[in-house]
């Protein structure tokens, strides 16, 4: 009887806390979502809201979870940390399933997996790239686009001279 009691006095001074806990765990959430483990995917409105409001480049992922393709480039490309932290700092991005979203998938004629749009702060179509991109050619790729170079040079003479 006096385990119950002690028990019963433990749920009640519980109940009596504030809330500290739940701040916390929302506040180690919200780091989480914004630290560079995972990228931060958002849903095909969010990111182009997101890219309009802070004037950042637009990546949509076309793609599906049935495609070894796909899965390969989110294994590998999208699992490197430079990749990672270069997309967070620097792009709104959206990853389109085109089974759920297939009339998006037609708006953008994406005729193979994984396919990768970018777009411009205004919603302007700047290039695609169809087909599996490794690490070694995103990274160049994100920072052409990032930078805006396309307004300056094509990417093959950009790429030249970064070098």
């Amino acid at each position: 009887m006096r385990n119950v009691a002690i028990l019963l006095l433990v749920v009640a001074l519980t109940a009596l806390l504030p809330p500290v806990a739940f701040t916390q765990d929302e506040e180690k959430l919200d780091e989480e979502k914004h630290d560079n483990r995972f990228i931060n995917w958002e849903s095909y409105r969010e990111a182009g809201t997101r890219s309009r409001a802070e004037e950042i480049p637009l990546l949509l992922h076309f793609m599906t979870d049935s495609d070894a393709y796909c899965r390969k480039m989110a294994r590998e490309a999208y699992g490197d940390t430079k990749v990672i932290r270069y997309l967070n700092e620097n792009f709104a991005m959206a990853m389109v399933d085109i089974e759920q979203l297939p009339a998006l998938a037609r708006k953008y004629e994406v005729d193979g997996l994984p396919t990768l749009w970018f777009l411009d702060s205004d919603g302007r179509r700047l290039t695609h790239i169809p087909g599996i991109m490794s690490t070694e050619r995103l990274l160049p790729l994100l920072e052409f686009i990032h930078t805006k170079a396309y307004e300056t040079s094509n990417y093959e003479s950009w790429l030249e001279h970064r070098k």
